[in-house]
């Protein structure tokens, strides 16, 4: 993979090699059923999976009191297990973001009702015990958004204009993580089913804003974009691979 970063960049996350990927929504307040009934595998897709609509489903939102949050516990699970950084779901395909968003009240500081920003105080507690804070971003599919890919129970797929989601709301919550959490060590995207110019655009004004943000594989078709490698969920090459590269593995059957 060839690509234009620096390597001093990308020298922290080479020694770290080992980092925790946190899944937190409001599909984790459902904790993988539905109806009675348990949705397998991959949890963080229930609302999908069942075409719950977006009315019903954003109601969970207010079970989401972060009563037993303590990031200084979570940063110290993490340093004590050997990992370097923290990569936790800024906003994942449901479109509800974990951070405090200008962008509408689809938000855990909105509509939580602890209005608490667990993004802030991780950032903060990650640099206190020195390791890189980190954010996963869906930058396709969004299922709350009108215009954004995925949702095709609340929404006509034939009506949606998906420039007016990555221009208006994407690119914001993109910029807004790399202006309000401090350094941020790299971003996560998925489904990397946008453009190559969208892609491009998104690498431009990442590096423009943060130049050391690193930014993974899923970025969109063209590799070249991303600072290393990213194979699939839990996948294990079966050989040496050459250049940079990493595997998101879960620690039982779903994120």
């Amino acid at each position: 993979m060839k690509n234009d970063t620096d390597d001093s960049a990308i020298k922290w996350w080479q020694e770290a090699r080992f980092g925790l990927f946190v899944h937190w929504g409001i599909y984790s307040a459902l904790e993988g059923i539905w109806e009675g009934k348990e949705v397998a595998g991959i949890g963080e897709w229930i609302q999908a999976r069942n075409k719950i609509p977006l009315s019903v489903y954003r109601e969970y939102a207010k079970e989401l009191t972060l009563s037993r949050f303590d990031a200084e516990e979570w940063v110290s699970l993490a340093k004590d297990a050997g990992m370097g950084y923290i990569v936790l779901t800024a906003k994942h395909h449901d479109g509800f973001a974990m951070y405090d968003t200008d962008f509408g009240e689809y938000s855990i500081v909105q509509s939580g009702p602890s209005h608490r920003d667990p993004a802030q105080e991780l950032a903060q507690a990650a640099r206190k015990n020195g390791l890189k804070m980190c954010f996963y971003y869906s930058h396709a599919l969004d299922w709350e958004d009108p215009d954004g890919k995925g949702n095709d129970w609340d929404y006509d797929s034939g009506q949606k204009n998906f420039e007016k989601y990555f221009e208006g709301k994407c690119k914001h919550q993109v910029r807004e993580l790399l202006t309000r959490y401090g350094d941020v060590g790299l971003l996560w995207f998925d489904i990397g089913s946008v453009s190559l110019q969208q892609g491009a655009e998104l690498k431009n004004m990442i590096k423009e804003i943060q130049p050391g943000c690193l930014i993974n594989g899923r970025i969109c078709a063209d590799r070249t974009l991303a600072d290393y490698g990213s194979l699939g969920d839990n996948q294990v090459p079966a050989g040496k691979l050459k250049g940079n590269w990493e595997t998101p593995v879960t620690l039982n059957d779903t994120w």
